[in-house]
């Protein structure tokens, strides 16, 4: 972040013209009012520190638009995301069979910190683990990513390859049994779903 700094002054005049840049603006400044009119309702302090860091990546956007201003930068970045979900994902998965066929080991990695890297499990039921990890969410922009050069790939291979880690990502997001997750694949597909319809509608037009 303070690397870019540099960057984003001297893009200062692209970054006042975004509009996407001023809806966040627009969004902290109502979350601000909102945490006012709570703190003087009696809500936790707590509770609200916590919901606030849950938006902290907003903050990163100003630095996105700056760095990310070309296709090319943007495919690099969005197939960095591919790659560390589908490595996530495959640890998940790891961690999961590690956990269910040998405990043994499963335990020995936990201890040597391996849940404070990775992923972290607990047990639902005796038979029933649920994983879950900070960089669940990431995953679900490695699915998206993956359609969206699977759609514009030519080569097989590399599209079996983004063929598969959505599947992947899926599982190892489902095995986290967390609502919120859930919830981001299910508007992540439909985000998918309305895109690809769109862009063949155009493909048929032209």
């Amino acid at each position: 972040g303070m690397v870019s700094i540099p960057v984003m002054l001297f893009r200062w005049k692209t970054l006042i013209r975004n509009k996407y840049l001023w809806a966040v603006v627009a969004f902290f400044v109502w979350i601000a009012a909102s945490c006012v009119f709570g703190f003087f309702r009696g809500n936790s302090v707590s509770v609200m520190i916590h919901d606030l860091g849950g938006l902290a990546y907003f903050a990163f956007l100003p630095i996105v638009i700056s760095l990310l201003h070309s296709k090319q930068r943007l495919h690099l970045v969005m197939k960095c995301i591919v790659w560390g979900s589908f490595v996530l994902s495959l640890v998940a998965l790891a961690h999961l069979i590690l956990y269910l066929y040998a405990p043994d080991v499963s335990g020995f990695l936990i201890n040597h910190g391996f849940e404070l890297y990775f992923s972290r499990i607990g047990a639902i039921t005796s038979s029933l683990p649920r994983l879950y990890f900070i960089s669940g969410l990431y995953m679900v922009g490695g699915c998206c990513f993956s359609f969206y050069f699977f759609a514009h790939h030519q080569g097989e291979k590399i599209r079996w390859f983004y063929f598969v880690v959505p599947g992947l990502c899926v599982f190892a997001s489902m095995i986290t049994y967390t609502r919120s997750v859930y919830l981001a694949l299910l508007v992540a597909a439909l985000i998918v779903i309305v895109t690809l319809l769109l862009t063949k509608n155009r493909q048929i037009i032209k």
